[in-house]
């Protein structure tokens, strides 16, 4: 209660409209006991009306209209214990002048318990504030019962003690009741307050938990409505010069061109699907991180090669910095990491007109790989550098509208370098550039022999001809995967469904390797791996799946699988697969 500004309001504490009530009271019981002043103490009852009229009620009158005030809630209890005062200095002063032998002495002092009622009750003062006045009261009434009207010099059984007496008692007890009263208001009030300060608390939960859901839903929105562009804008462009190409009026140079651009937008296409796939695996918790030793080294030049045509065609400076070492062997996810790499260069090189882009590692300590990409482009505006890492979230400024894109890369980029341990930092100005940094924990090693460097395989060197089988449902599929190893001294076979892929191989006991889709129809890839290795475990057996998760890899490993190729299948990932298992 020691907060003025919650003395007037809710919660169980005097109103404005009982503050007036009480006010008004005061002033209509204090006046009429002016009626029987000439009656009560008939020779000073003018001075009597002059504490009463000239003082007490003047002040009650005033209060009354400062409670109509705007600021009348900030210094109301002061005011009202203010005016609590000077009412019973009022009182005290009119039994100082009367004698205990006139009824004034014994009349009066009933006003004396209204100001301790009004204290407890009324005002609704604190349990403290109620025991001053209480013991004021009380203890100036008698000193001036014992000081100025010599109280004990009267007789015991006089009618004159025997009132003295009675207001005494009927002080304490109204005081006591008074007291008991307000500790138990203020216990009721407190618990009113708790109360209602919980349920604000809950209700401020529910709104804030309503606004992001409410926001939630309007970022889904946005982001599908955003999606459905995104995803129709490639697809349009497939099939639109898909069937220019088909045109027999088409010249080569022309064929070759359309050819490029479904190219590219199937590769654009692709990387929706995996932004999407990526995000549904976040959100699920299904990614399990695969740390493995690799050559950071080849990584970052592999990474280089492949977005320095974009970065040359818009004539954009591209510069990859790395350690002046032969290898780097850093054991990491290395497949998450670059995916976060692509992501930053990505972002980068779309939102570079001039300048350069460098990306580049560190290793600290040999305990820390410190990556960063840092660009030149327009820069993310200081009020927008939180929001860009959250999903569904799409900038979207002045300067950002002509940029396509699904709003995805930054938040998958993050969350993936929260799951292999790391931080991702940005240092961003307007119009100026960009720097992410990711700083994540890693084992290093710089020994030669522990490099996985890739072989660049673009054709088989079999000593004799090989049986492969291709269980795969889609004509198309096979038709592509037929197209790449049309150089090589292969029988190729097709089967389509997992059923006929167990009969195929019991009439064949010369196939060297199965290529076996995981989701076909009747029996599905998993079940008819099974039941071949069942019969015979020299056929190696590589699941290709559009499912592309490392977690997914080692799921198909569990079962039974000997390797595992994604989908879409590079030429290149397929001919190191093949060189593997098929190369003597």
């Amino acid at each position: 209660m020691s907060d003025q500004n919650h003395y007037i309001g809710n919660n169980g504490h005097l109103t404005i409209q009982t503050a007036r009530a009480g006010i008004l009271a005061g002033f209509l019981i204090y006046g009429l006991f002016g009626i029987i002043d000439p009656f009560m103490i008939p020779e000073h009852y003018k001075i009597v009306w002059g504490i009463r009229f000239g003082i007490v009620t003047p002040a009650i009158a005033l209060v009354y209209a400062l409670s109509f005030t705007k600021s009348f809630k900030n210094y109301a209890k002061p005011l009202l214990m203010a005016l609590l005062f000077i009412g019973e200095l009022g009182i005290l002063a009119m039994i100082y002048i009367s004698q205990p032998h006139q009824a004034a002495f014994l009349a009066y002092y009933a006003g004396l318990n209204l100001v301790i009622l009004w204290a407890g009750f009324i005002f609704k003062l604190s349990f403290s504030e109620s025991l001053f006045y209480f013991i004021s009261i009380f203890v100036m009434y008698n000193l001036i019962a014992i000081s100025k009207q010599n109280i004990f010099t009267y007789d015991k059984n006089s009618l004159e003690y025997s009132w003295y007496i009675g207001n005494n008692f009927f002080l304490v007890a109204n005081g006591l009741l008074a007291l008991i009263g307000t500790n138990h208001l203020n216990k009721s009030t407190n618990e009113l307050i708790h109360k209602n300060q919980q349920l604000l608390k809950d209700q401020k939960t529910l709104e804030s938990a309503k606004d992001k859901a409410q926001e939630s839903d309007k970022l889904k929105t946005a982001f599908l409505t955003n999606m459905s562009h995104e995803v129709r804008t490639p697809m349009n462009g497939i099939i639109g010069f898909s069937e220019l190409y088909l045109d027999k009026d088409s010249t080569d140079e022309e064929k070759k061109y359309y050819a490029n651009v479904v190219i590219e937008s199937s590769k654009q296409l692709l990387r929706i699907v995996n932004d999407i796939l990526d995000l549904s695996k976040i959100e699920t918790n299904q990614i399990i991180v695969d740390n493995h030793f690799k050559d950071l080294c080849i990584g970052f030049k592999n990474t280089y090669q492949l977005f320095e045509k974009q970065c040359r065609e818009k004539n954009i400076e591209f510069v990859v910095s790395i350690p002046k070492i032969d290898f780097c062997n850093v054991k990491t996810d290395h497949i998450r990491l670059f995916q976060i790499i692509n992501n930053l260069l990505e972002n980068a090189i779309k939102f570079t007109h001039e300048g350069e882009i460098e990306f580049g590692f560190k290793i600290i300590d040999n305990q820390k790989l410190r990556v960063f990409v840092r660009d030149t482009g327009i820069g993310i505006p200081k009020d927008y550098q939180d929001l860009i890492f959250e999903r569904f979230r799409q900038i979207e400024t002045s300067q950002t509208k002509m940029y396509r894109g699904t709003g995805l890369g930054l938040s998958i980029s993050k969350q993936l370098v929260k799951l292999l341990g790391g931080t991702i930092d940005l240092n961003s100005h307007e119009n100026k550039g960009s720097e992410f940094t990711i700083t994540i924990p890693c084992e290093v090693k710089m020994s030669q022999t522990e490099s996985q460097e890739e072989k660049n395989i673009d054709r088989l060197k079999l000593k004799s001809r090989k049986h492969l089988l291709i269980a795969e449902d889609e004509e198309n599929n096979f038709v592509l995967l037929k197209i790449y190893l049309k150089n090589c001294d292969l029988h190729i076979a097709n089967v389509k469904d997992g059923e006929e892929a167990i009969e195929y191989v019991k009439h064949h006991n010369d196939i060297d390797l199965i290529l076996m889709d995981v989701k076909m129809p009747k029996v599905n890839g998993i079940k008819a791996m099974q039941e071949i290795k069942k019969e015979t475990t020299d056929i190696p057996i590589i699941a290709q799946t559009a499912f592309v998760m490392a977690e997914d890899k080692k799921k198909l490993i569990d079962f039974g699988f000997d390797d595992y190729i994604p989908k879409p299948i590079e030429k290149r990932d397929l001919f190191t697969l093949l060189d593997k298992y098929l190369v003597d």
